[in-house]
């Protein structure tokens, strides 16, 4: 970290300690990113440093069903543009304000995404033309869980049909879709080996150990 943005992480440690904690998130080491985690989704939290001293807020939902270590917003992303850190006091109320703005993004993606269910029903309402194809890949894991087998081969086809800037990582992917859709008619199938690939991401995002996954019904996880 810059020593330029030293004193407003402070400060946005300090509001996120206060307004974010006591709703059950937990900072990610000493980073600028909260966590808000649901067992197999996490709602994100990020107090992005810019150019400038200060801040942006990122607020979104990272799904665990991909094996990762790193954070990613699935879903959401800006939430507020470059807040610049002019001084302490100036800082210490925007700072307050970002962090109660970002405890209102995590209640509503609860209230949005209680449940799997609620997050297939999400995608399907959400037009073709509105959705990336990263999207697709997502809507056809949820809708599979959810025992939509029709739905989920759909979006998966859609995620297959993606041809353009076909990098490693897509290409990696698309293989892995093909795997997935194999698996959608066979519901019980598909859901253990999701719930493996979300305990797994855990063990690398460093999440608390959790017996179970519950996709149906609202979960939360404390440290």
């Amino acid at each position: 970290m810059t020593s330029k943005n030293q004193e407003p992480s402070k400060l946005l440690t300090t509001a996120a300690r206060n307004l974010l904690r006591p709703i059950g998130l937990s900072q990610k080491g000493r980073s600028r990113v909260w966590l808000d985690d649901r067992g197999w989704w996490v709602c994100v939290v990020e107090f992005q440093p810019g150019w400038s001293a200060g801040s942006y807020l990122n607020v979104g939902c990272m799904w665990l069903w991909i094996e990762k270590d790193y954070v990613s917003f699935d879903e959401g992303h800006r939430v507020e543009s470059l807040v610049k850190f002019e001084d302490s006091i100036q800082f210490e109320n925007e700072a307050a304000r970002l962090a109660n703005c970002a405890r209102e993004e995590v209640h509503r993606y609860r209230q949005l995404f209680p449940n799997i269910e609620s997050v297939s029903e999400f995608y399907l309402g959400k037009p073709a033309i509105n959705r990336g194809h990263w999207q697709n890949f997502h809507a056809g894991i949820a809708c599979a869980i959810s025992g939509k087998p029709t739905e989920a081969i759909r979006f998966f086809d859609q995620f297959l049909d993606e041809k353009n800037n076909r990098t490693d990582w897509l290409i990696t992917a698309q293989a892995e879709a093909e795997r997935l859709k194999a698996l959608v008619e066979n519901t019980l199938e598909f859901r253990q080996v999701l719930t493996k690939r979300v305990q797994n991401t855990r063990k690398l995002q460093k999440l608390s150990n959790v017996d179970e996954i519950n996709f149906d019904d609202f979960m939360s996880v404390s440290d």
